[in-house]
């Protein structure tokens, strides 16, 4: 019975196996063809990469297989991925969808003609295409997933036809914008935004290299995940009317050195300007009532924070250079000249988050709670003085590679710390009477 079974076993594995090496069920001229549909006859097709074909590529309306004539109705996902060598694609009009990464990498492709059957363009359908110089949106299309356009850094014109019930490119604005919802959803370096849009989408201009300031018109109420995010912007001009910027939407714009929001900003998402390691200041208006974790992080240079007088959910007391929730005295964003106050109670998550030239910290003892991730990645941190007698209660990664610092407590405290969750894992604890203010 159990050799019955155990031979059982190995002829299904031994099926799974042909079934996996059987992933196409043809192959053309380094074209594989996946058949869809047996009975509308429709077929998907797949470039062969490791066949070595340069150049251009011209896709076959119709082919043939096993005696029936299929229909070329869709470019599978990842269908041309990092095809590096191709230089252009002919599409035929019999295909209705372009998948998600279809034609990611191909940094040599400088043209591609969308005909007008093309219903659907998937996420990361061009990204990376680098020598890509102009693209065109055929009416047809209806559905543009995000990060279409991401990283084309040499593209110079984006235009929707005219007719397009879904999408246009208003005022020759050099973009990709969604017309019920006057949300602009693909952009670059040349993208004038109009005035008539309210909302940049997610990735809109994630990799656009060349792109070194921007005007958010006054319309534009919200700034989507990612979407400046790896920009080189030197400056941000924000016109009265933004209210959400989402989660990463400015994160590793490492050029930009500083920031002045509008009053009618509410909401700044996670990590929003993660990574800007140019930026010195930033004063965060009275109108902000939310600031997701982390929105700060990896601000190496950060000199100077200030949360405006009358902000009713934050502040920056005793011109402390940083920002405290008010109602639980909780610190949420600091940078290495950050002087924490006796009120505060707690340092939130991330709060110092990778500050890399915060060299020392005094925490009073007025602090009960130091949280996960606080001070994580602060490898410069060389001196930590706690002023509380009884250890403080912290998370165990609140100071994660930055143990080599050396921690001063107050004379006659040592053991109680040694025996300390999360305290006990720094190597050099140094006993004192006074504290430097």
């Amino acid at each position: 019975m159990e050799r019955i079974y155990t031979k059982s076993l190995l002829t299904i594995f031994l099926l799974l196996c042909s079934l996996m090496a059987i992933a196409h069920d043809f192959e053309v001229d380094g074209i594989y063809y996946d058949v869809t549909d047996t009975t509308s006859k429709t077929i998907a097709v797949t470039y062969n990469k490791d066949y070595k074909y340069t150049g251009a590529v011209t896709i076959p309306e119709n082919v043939r297989y096993n005696g029936n004539i299929y229909k070329v109705t869709t470019i599978e996902n990842m269908a041309f991925w990092k095809c590096c060598d191709l230089t252009s694609v002919t599409i035929p009009n019999s295909v209705t969808t372009i998948g998600h990464n279809a034609f990611e990498g191909c940094s040599s492709l400088t043209s591609i003609s969308i005909p007008n059957s093309v219903t659907t363009i998937g996420r990361s359908a061009f990204t990376g295409c680098t020598s890509l110089t102009s693209i065109t949106i055929s009416n047809s299309v209806t559905s543009i997933e995000h990060s279409v356009l991401v990283g084309c850094s040499n593209l110079e014109s984006i235009v929707v036809e005219s007719g397009n019930t879904r999408y246009d490119s208003r005022n020759n604005c050099n973009a990709i914008i969604e017309t019920a919802t006057n949300t602009l959803v693909a952009g670059y370096k040349n993208t004038i935004i109009p005035n008539s849009v309210t909302g940049i989408g997610q990735k809109a201009f994630n990799g656009c290299e060349g792109l070194t300031d921007v005007t958010i018109p006054n319309n534009v109420t919200s700034i989507g995940e990612w979407a400046f995010s790896g920009r080189k912007l030197a400056s941000i001009t924000f016109l009265n009317g933004i209210t959400s910027i989402e989660s990463y939407a400015f994160a590793y714009c490492t050029d930009l050195t500083s920031i002045k929001f509008p009053n009618s900003v509410t909401t700044i998402g996670r990590s929003a300007f993660t990574g800007c390691t140019s930026l010195t200041s930033i004063t965060i208006p009275n109108s902000v009532t939310s600031i997701e974790r982390s929105a700060l992080v990896g601000c190496s240079n950060l000199e100077s924070i200030v949360v405006e007088s009358g902000n009713t959910k934050y502040d920056s007391r005793n011109n402390c250079n940083a920002i405290i929730e008010t109602a639980t005295n909780t610190l949420v964003a600091g940078c290495k000249n950050t002087i924490i106050p006796n009120s505060v109670t707690e340092i939130g998550d991330w709060a110092f988050g990778v500050c890399e030239d915060l060299t020392s910290i005094i925490i009073p003892n007025s602090i009960t709670k130091i949280s996960n991730n606080a001070f994580v990645g602060c490898n410069n941190l060389g001196k930590i003085y706690i002023k509380a007698k009884t250890p403080t209660i912290i998370d165990n990664n609140a100071f994660y590679n930055c143990y080599t610092a050396t921690l001063y407590i107050y004379t006659g405290t040592k053991e109680a710390y040694q025996s300390s969750n999360g305290w006990k894992n720094f190597s050099s604890i140094i006993e004192i009477d006074e504290f430097p203010r």
